[in-house]
């Protein structure tokens, strides 16, 4: 989530096979945050971030960003 907020182009070098492999399930999820940068824009705050690993093993990651011009 880090890279998705501060560097999103070191991660849009890499194809989704990669992506894929690292992420496996979350891979479609990874791939679908990738488009957010483009709608804040290039100028992103990180307001909160908070990540959740439940009992049944699916992680859930919440960020609230602000895009500023």
């Amino acid at each position: 989530m880090d890279d998705i907020i501060n560097d999103p182009e070191k991660l849009c070098e890499l194809s989704n096979p990669p992506i894929m492999k690292k992420g496996v399930t979350e891979a479609i999820k990874v791939i679908t945050w990738l488009v957010m940068p483009g709608a804040l824009g290039p100028n992103v705050n990180s307001r909160h971030k908070h990540y959740h690993a439940p009992l049944s093993h699916t992680g859930c990651e919440r960020a609230i960003t602000r895009g500023y011009s």
